[in-house]
């Protein structure tokens, strides 16, 4: 978690420096980039008992990220492309107990549809993604189901880009913003269901800290002109969406394999009240 943390703080520190410049790759950021979604998951819940219903309303933090796709290199009015390395989070928080019960599921590729506009340059539009179907302890079987929504147009950052020649611009990206579906499930004996709305929106600030992780910062003019750097010139290696997505823990802390990623230590850190235990896919984990 450390090193993650440590590399946020130095993305902020570094790009309000006023000698530094940020550089990145635009053949990666039109691959995919990281985009973090939080919401709510509000369930309504039936179970027979005792000749009777009883019913329960619950709701649960939820964390949604992936890598997605350029929407803005779309030339036709809608296409169907994939997010990857997707990574769902469910916490669940009983302070009775003290104890955080998160459930993680990697989901590694979903279908998505976005819709654009005839000549690729809209604003903005509408986008669909599928879910496929999931077994949790609490509601048995959960049916596959599809979260609807918007994607919108950002500037999230100026810098140079090294596949352009050096030139600096404006980081116009479109992401995913908002994703809303409707979710039921069943246990197998058929005596207890549930239903409920799954509300996701793009947390802007920690999608900007996750691309930041994809670029490289340099002093000014030396990294654009080669005739001021003493000795060979470097070029930076940037890093790609994957390998933000699956950027590795210092290993001076034990979580669970489901928390190794860049955003999983992120959920851990919000969700993990000082003194609480964690229980991860159903299992124990110690810190």
């Amino acid at each position: 978690m450390k090193k993650f943390l440590a590399l946020i703080v130095a993305c902020v520190t570094v790009a309000s420096s006023y000698a530094a410049t940020v550089m990145y790759s635009s053949v990666e950021f039109k691959a995919a980039i990281p985009v973090l979604m939080k919401g709510t998951l509000k369930v309504n819940s039936w179970e027979v008992a005792d000749c009777a219903l009883d019913k329960g309303k619950a709701s649960f933090p939820v964390y949604l990220a992936f890598c997605q796709p350029c929407i803005n290199c779309v030339t036709c009015q809608s296409v169907s492309e994939t997010l990857t390395n997707v990574q769902l989070y469910v916490v669940e928080k009983d302070t009775k107990a003290k104890a955080v019960y998160l459930t993680a599921v990697d989901l590694a590729d979903l279908d998505v549809l976005f819709t654009t506009g005839n000549d690729g340059t809209a604003k903005k539009g509408d986008v669909k993604v599928d879910m496929p179907a999931q077994t949790q302890d609490n509601y048995g079987d959960i049916a596959s189901f599809f979260l609807t929504g918007v994607w919108n147009l950002k500037t999230w950052f100026s810098g140079i880009d090294s596949d352009t020649g050096g030139q600096k611009y404006k980081v116009v990206l479109g992401g995913i913003q908002q994703l809303v579906g409707n979710v039921s499930a069943n246990n197998a004996t058929e005596d207890s269901w549930a239903c409920g709305t799954l509300a996701l929106r793009r947390d802007d600030s920690v999608t900007k800290k996750l691309m930041l992780l994809m670029t490289d910062y340099t002093n000014g003019s030396t990294a654009s002109n080669p005739f001021l750097v003493c000795g060979n010139a470097v070029t930076p290696e940037f890093d790609t969406c994957v390998d933000v997505m699956t950027l590795n823990k210092d290993d001076d802390t034990v979580v669970a394999a489901d928390l190794e990623s860049s955003v999983g230590q992120y959920i851990l850190k919000k969700s993990l009240p000082k003194n609480y235990k964690l229980v991860v896919n159903g299992t124990e984990v110690s810190e």
